[in-house]
């Protein structure tokens, strides 16, 4: 994106009155706060700087693992109580993260690279969407 539109997008959101707009992708993270003072961020977000809430440095934000088909998201098989990969876990490329349940058919959410389960994003039992993230990832680079 140019940086011209940058510069147009955040106009509109400043007559808006939107003060942060952030927005993810695979390969990247674009936040606009509209010159809002960093002390007014809600709880727990981050600039380019210092995480608000600990005053520590931001990690980067971690690969959304996201669903692959509309479904019921499940973080255990309905056949066990243990969680397929519950946070702090290391898991490995293929590893299945999630089932998503449409109908009798569970279809697999498999971890597209080696790393750490940061946060589960969605309530188990909750309908989820195509592309929705489900499971945010910490690459095992950032981890060492």
């Amino acid at each position: 994106m140019p940086f011209d539109h940058i510069e147009e997008l955040s106009t509109w959101l400043a007559d808006a009155g939107i003060t942060l707009f952030e927005l993810s992708g695979p390969t990247g993270r674009l936040r606009l706060s509209g010159g809002a003072d960093p002390k007014s961020l809600p709880p727990g977000s981050c600039d380019a700087v210092t995480d608000r809430t600990n005053n520590a440095p931001c990690r980067s934000p971690g690969l959304m693992v996201t669903a692959p088909t509309v479904g019921i998201l499940l973080y255990t098989h309905p056949m066990h109580d243990t969680p397929l990969a519950p946070p702090g876990s290391r898991v490995s490329v293929g590893q299945v993260l999630a089932l998503l349940q449409i109908g009798a058919l569970l279809v697999p959410v498999s971890a597209p690279q080696d790393g750490q389960v940061a946060a589960l994003l969605s309530t188990h039992g909750a309908l989820v969407g195509f592309g929705t993230n489900i499971i945010e990832l910490q690459a095992s680079k950032e981890l060492d």
